[in-house]
C-alpha cells in the first residue's frame, strides 16, 4: 500500500499559525513606528523651544549653522496621499521612491503610519509583493467592491 502524504488539515493549521505570528509581528512593528513618530514629534517641539531661546548670533554663526527642515510645496501627508490616489494601490517601495524623487530625506514610513492612524489610507496585503499596498480610504470601496 502506498504511503499517504501529510494531512492537509495539519498543513493548513501550520500556515494559519505562521500567518498569525506574522500579523503579530506587523502589529509590533506598527506600535514601534508609532512610538518613534511620537518621540520625533516631541524632539521637534523641544528643538523649537531651545532654538527660540538661543542667542540669534550664536545660532547663525559659522560654528553653529542653523539646521532647517526641507521646504516643500506640499506637506508630507498631502504628497503621499495624492500619490496613493493617483497610483491606485502603490506598494510601500513605490511610495518611498516617490518620497525620494521629491528630494525628501529618509523614508515615508512614518507619514504612511500617520495616514493609516488617521484612516485616510488603508493597508492591503498582497502576497505577490514584499510589503503592502495602500489605498486611499475614499477609493477603497471602489477597489474591494
Amino acid at each position: 500500500m502506498a504511503a499517504r502524504g501529510p494531512d492537509p488539515s495539519d498543513r493548513i493549521r501550520r500556515l494559519q499559525d505562521f500567518r498569525r505570528r506574522h500579523l503579530e509581528a506587523i502589529s509590533a512593528i506598527d506600535r514601534a513606528l508609532s512610538q518613534i513618530d511620537h518621540t520625533l514629534g516631541n524632539v521637534d517641539i523641544l528643538n523649537e523651544a531651545l532654538m527660540s531661546r538661543a542667542d540669534a548670533r550664536l545660532a547663525g554663526s559659522a560654528d553653529h549653522p542653523v539646521r532647517r527642515k526641507g521646504r516643500f510645496a506640499r506637506t508630507a501627508e498631502v504628497s503621499v496621499l495624492e500619490f496613493v490616489r493617483r497610483e491606485g494601490a502603490p506598494t510601500t517601495a513605490q511610495i518611498n521612491d516617490h518620497w525620494r524623487r521629491e528630494g525628501r530625506r529618509g523614508t515615508a514610513n512614518v507619514t504612511v503610519l500617520r495616514l493609516l492612524r488617521q484612516n485616510r489610507i488603508r493597508r492591503q496585503t498582497d502576497p505577490a509583493i514584499r510589503g503592502s499596498r495602500y489605498l486611499a480610504v475614499d477609493n477603497a470601496a471602489h477597489v474591494d467592491g
